[in-house]
C-alpha cells in the first residue's frame, strides 16, 4: 500500500501551482494586454555589407512585472527574445539591460532579478553584401511570464516582427532613433546578455 505522506511534496507542488494560474481574478486581465512590443531601427536603411542595429521596445500593463533573462532562481522563467533565421542575414546574440532587484510578497525578502514598466532588447543585424535589395522582415518572438506582486500568469509569447530596407553599396544610411541606441542595453559591457 502506498502512504498518502510519499505523495504529499508532488501533491503540494501541483496545488501550489495551481494557484499560481488559477488565481482568481486572473481572467480580467489577459496575457494578450499585459505585455506589448514594437521594433525600431538604428538607421532610416540597412546597407549591403554593413551591420545596424534593432531594439524590441517592450511595455507591462500596470503592476506586472516578468523576469530578467538571467532570473534569480533556475524555477524562474526569463524573458526571450527569439529571432528566425533569414537567408542573407545575421543577427547577433541579443542584448538584455540590466534588471532591477525587487523584493516580492511572495519572495520571503529575497530580491529577485525583474523588468518593470517598459524595457529594451537589443540586437545587432549584419546584412550581407549579396543580398539583393529590397524590403525585408525578421520575424520572431518575445517570450515572458508576466506577474504581478500576488500571481502570476501562464507562460507566454508573442511576436516580433523587425522590419528594414536593404539598399546598395555605397549608399548613405542616416542614423534615426538615437535616443533610443544610446542607453542600456546598447551601452558597453551589458550585464544580462548572452
Amino acid at each position: 500500500m502506498i502512504s498518502f505522506y510519499c505523495w504529499r511534496p508532488v501533491f503540494s507542488a501541483a496545488v501550489l501551482l495551481a494557484a499560481l494560474y488559477l488565481t482568481p481574478g486572473t481572467s480580467a486581465q489577459t496575457e494578450e494586454s499585459v505585455v506589448t512590443a514594437t521594433a525600431v531601427l538604428s538607421v532610416d536603411k540597412a546597407v549591403q555589407g554593413k551591420t545596424f542595429q534593432a531594439a524590441v521596445m517592450a511595455t507591462l500593463a500596470d503592476g506586472f512585472h516578468v523576469n530578467a533573462h538571467k532570473p534569480t532562481e533556475k524555477w524562474l522563467i526569463p524573458i526571450e527574445l527569439t529571432i528566425a533565421p533569414l537567408k542573407g542575414v545575421t543577427v547577433e546574440p541579443v542584448l538584455y539591460p540590466r534588471p532591477i532587484e525587487k523584493a516580492l510578497a511572495f519572495s520571503d525578502g529575497q530580491k529577485l532579478a525583474l523588468y518593470e514598466e517598459t524595457f529594451t532588447v537589443g540586437v545587432s543585424i549584419k546584412v550581407d553584401k549579396t543580398l539583393a535589395p529590397g524590403k525585408y522582415t525578421l520575424k520572431g518572438t518575445l517570450g515572458y511570464q508576466a506577474c504581478n506582486d500576488q500571481m502570476c500568469m501562464a507562460p507566454d509569447e508573442i511576436p516580433v516582427e523587425i522590419a528594414f530596407q536593404v539598399v546598395k553599396t555605397g549608399q548613405a544610411a542616416k542614423s534615426v532613433n538615437r535616443d533610443v541606441f544610446t542607453k542600456d542595453p546598447f551601452l558597453p559591457k551589458t550585464v544580462g546578455g548572452k
